[in-house]
């Protein structure tokens, strides 16, 4: 039987770290958006490094 990978994120911890580690980013608005960039870059990273097709955050 195949092991199956399990991951849960802490979502919380992971957009502060984004909101500070980002430079900062803005819609046409002027709205911060740099740690919703940084949140699914690292998301997309880890699914993707790790082939999971499925999470929790």
């Amino acid at each position: 039987m195949k092991k199956q990978k399990f991951v849960v994120f802490d979502g919380n911890a992971i957009v502060h770290r984004a909101y500070h580690a980002m430079p900062p980013m803005t819609t046409k608005k002027g709205e911060l958006i740099n740690a919703v960039y940084g949140y699914s870059s690292m998301m997309l990273k880890v699914l993707t490094e790790l082939k999971l097709m499925s999470a929790i955050a």
